[in-house]
């Protein structure tokens, strides 16, 4: 009788694992397919947002009006103007971090060269050149500024879009 008992409760044993086993796989297919349409969802969301949030500039033209509006942010265009807490001056308000990677690069700009207009411009550029050879405006003002609020790169930006419509 001990015999049969306990066949009996390995067999209930491995039927209940096989139920077990058959339920959690039929879950997991689930949850898969669940999961495989949410990572559809994100890529194609992703995609629209970079195609709409992302515009590249090439023409020179541009390129200007983008920096205009920067600057005007940055320094109402005040070519001496001095932010003495991160001690950032100037038309583009350049950094001394700004103008040592420039020279680590290869470049030779001096900490002056910061408060001429024509420099800060130059700067801003060679760096874009080397690390944004596209022109990606929002990577542009991550370059030039990390820590920006979304209100800076919104005040840049509208600030632009103002600049292309009354050509």
């Amino acid at each position: 009788m001990k015999k049969y008992a306990f066949i009996s409760s390995i067999l209930g044993l491995w039927f209940m694992t096989f139920v077990f086993l058959v339920i959690a796989a039929s879950k997991r297919d689930d949850y898969k397919e669940e999961l495989d349409g949410l990572k559809c969802n994100v890529i194609e969301y992703e995609t629209t947002i970079d195609s709409l949030s992302k515009p590249v500039i090439r023409q020179q033209e541009n390129i200007n009006k983008f920096i205009k509006a920067l600057a005007f942010v940055e320094s109402s265009w005040n070519d001496s103007i001095v932010n003495p807490n991160t001690d950032a001056v100037g038309y583009l308000q350049i950094t001394p971090i700004y103008v040592d990677q420039l020279n680590e690069w290869g470049y030779n700009y001096t900490y002056e060269d910061r408060f001429d207009r024509y420099k800060s411009i130059e700067m801003f550029k060679n760096t874009n050149k080397i690390l944004n050879p596209e022109w990606d405006l929002h990577l542009a003002l991550v370059i030039h500024n990390g820590r920006a609020s979304y209100a800076y790169h919104q005040a840049v930006f509208d600030f632009y879009n103002k600049l292309i419509i009354d050509e």
